[in-house]
């Protein structure tokens, strides 16, 4: 039976598994301890502008690095989340050809355009329901 992938690369797919699965994780966990703060906070407002304005911060920061040097934050990215080096494979490697550096590059720049823009409006609407609440 002819192998498709070599061994890097499957452990490679394992790893980003594992990552995935952990993001998810850490999003289910996000989610239920916001949901328990916002509950017993009184100023809801404060709390949500102030998470608003971090992740417009951190997704205008991500999104000014990947659109001057994606190479460079693609391989930071790598070098962070990965113990391994199986991520450097050839460019003739199967799951190089299937998923080319320029679909993250992509992927990362649609998500983080949405993320970003997602935060501008929350942080838009907190300011407008505060001023209609005066």
């Amino acid at each position: 039976m002819p192998v498709f992938f070599t061994t890097e690369e499957v452990i490679h797919m394992h790893d980003v598994k594992v990552l995935i699965d952990v993001v998810f994780a850490l999003l289910a966990i996000s989610i239920v301890l916001a949901a328990l703060f916002l509950r017993r906070q009184r100023d809801k407002l404060h709390i949500l502008k102030n998470a608003a304005l971090f992740t417009t911060i951190f997704y205008g920061i991500t999104l000014t690095l990947i659109f001057f040097n994606f190479d460079r934050t693609f391989y930071v990215f790598h070098e962070i989340l990965f113990r391994n080096n199986f991520w450097l494979l050839p460019e003739d490697d199967m799951l190089i050809k299937m998923y080319p550096e320029n679909l993250f590059y992509d992927y990362a720049k649609f998500w983080l355009i949405i993320s970003f823009g997602a935060s501008i409006i929350i942080l838009s609407l907190r300011s407008k329901i505060k001023s209609d609440s005066l």
